[in-house]
């Protein structure tokens, strides 16, 4: 399955991280507790089937915003938020058109490690996991005439429902100045969202919607 194809390679930086990491009794170069930064990340989702109805979207750029409190010496407790906006592409009988634009916005909750990788280092690697809260929508308004009657007379996808999910990071850190942090991170999220499809006959029949992504991004962040 897709997430297993996500998780693997996932798990084994994790276990990389681990096993480079310093867990000896350093003089900490990251001594504050709290940290604020803003982060833009390069966002892949993977394609879904919905009622025999293929469901491609665009990559998209997704700005956020995040807040790190240190728990213990190597614990951190993360608070994000994010939101984007990408196309939609629906495929069905070997026909494939422009279904309209799908919304979400995420808040996480996640729980890092973090090491520096040798005494004094300006850089610390985090990696980590929790869970996230997706709000879903789905704008058919972009259709054409055309293509809303073509979906119309086979299946409809509508009413998409807001989603509970898992998400992953893992990444560094690196202090500019005794402020000032840039950081870059691998992040995953697995959630699927429950959807209603209309038939013709007006049945109307709930099934699910994966909406599993990858993601790239770089934060500048500020500690205090």
């Amino acid at each position: 399955m897709k997430k297993k194809k996500y998780f693997i390679p996932f798990v084994g930086a994790g276990l990389l991280f681990i096993s480079t990491a310093s867990f000896g009794a350093e003089e900490e170069t990251f001594n504050s507790s709290l940290s604020v930064g803003a982060e833009i990340n390069h966002l892949s989702l993977t394609n879904s089937k919905v009622e025999g109805v293929e469901i491609g979207f665009d990559s998209a750029t997704v700005l956020a915003a995040k807040l790190d409190y240190r728990l213990l010496q190597n614990w951190t407790l993360r608070i994000g938020t994010g939101s984007f906006e990408t196309d939609i592409e629906a495929g069905l009988d070997d026909r494939f058109e422009h279904y309209g634009s799908f919304k979400q916005k995420t808040y996480s909750l996640m729980l890092l490690y973090m090491t520096e990788t040798s005494k004094r280092s300006p850089f610390k690697m985090f990696i980590g996991g929790g869970l996230s809260y997706h709000i879903n929508d789905i704008d058919k308004e972009s259709q054409s005439p055309a293509i809303s009657d073509f979906f119309a007379k086979n299946r409809t996808i509508s009413n998409i429902e807001n989603s509970i999910g898992a998400h992953g990071t893992l990444g560094f850190k690196y202090m500019v100045s005794d402020h000032l942090l840039v950081g870059l991170s691998l992040s995953l999220s697995a959630t699927d969202a429950k959807v209603d499809v209309t038939y013709p006959d007006s049945t109307v029949r709930e099934s699910n919607l994966s909406l599993n992504a990858i993601s790239v991004g770089t934060a500048l962040e500020y500690q205090y």
